[in-house]
């Protein structure tokens, strides 16, 4: 393993001791250990299985056709939850760092989350993305993948303490999230490769993806 694989899961590493020290870690154990006994790592989509068709808007409004991503050798969908999560910019931020790796895979970078067209927006500008975010408002896709929860009242509370509104980001009345999850799928829209963990702290390595991608 390179050192850059090593700076990624250190980082990645330092990220999760500075964050359980600063939150009330015992509702994130135990929203964690309900989505492990949850129907979710079971139902969803998974390698083999075909992407669902869906239309999303980018970050300035456009509608982005799910066809129109075939166009390469793969295509890279990363489900994250929104701005506000610090382990969703460490791993949007690292996404970008390998985007010119990852596009001679040849492949297409996709992050999609259920914020507003104008919260995906300001992520794009917050982290200097220059790959599509697309909005999945009321998270209808992430649900054709199941991988969506609603956000229980007790970690509501816990997000609203250290200053997240869940609701600002996905708009009045959205409670979901997607299971942070990326999905590699090939040109013929089937599910080649995915990472999925009900925990949101661990991300997968851009290089790893990388390294599945250029030997397949």
């Amino acid at each position: 393993m390179n050192v850059e694989n090593n700076s990624f899961k250190e980082e990645l590493k330092n990220l999760e001791n500075n964050f359980l020290k600063a939150v009330p870690i015992n509702e994130f154990n135990t929203h964690e250990k309900e989505l492990k006994e949850s129907d979710i790592p079971k139902l969803a989509l998974n390698i083999g299985d075909k992407m669902p068709d869906f239309i999303l808007k980018n970050a300035v409004g456009n509608p982005i056709n799910s066809e129109d991503l075939l166009d390469k050798k793969w295509l890279v969908l990363s489900f994250y939850r929104g701005q506000w999560c610090p382990f969703c910019q460490f791993e949007l931020q690292n996404l970008q760092k390998n985007l010119s790796s990852i596009e001679n895979c040849p492949a297409r970078l996709v992050a999609i989350s259920p914020q507003t067209p104008d919260n995906s927006l300001t992520t794009k500008q917050k982290n200097d993305l220059t790959f599509d975010v697309l909005s999945d408002e009321g998270s209808l896709v992430g649900k054709k993948f199941n991988i969506v929860y609603t956000v229980p009242n007790y970690l509501e509370a816990v997000f609203k303490k250290i200053g997240v509104d869940v609701q600002y980001m996905n708009g009045a009345g959205n409670m979901q999230l997607p299971i942070p999850a990326t999905y590699v799928i090939d040109n013929q829209g089937i599910i080649r490769m995915r990472f999925l963990e009900v925990s949101f702290l661990k991300r997968l390595d851009p290089q790893e993806l990388v390294e599945f991608m250029s030997k397949n």
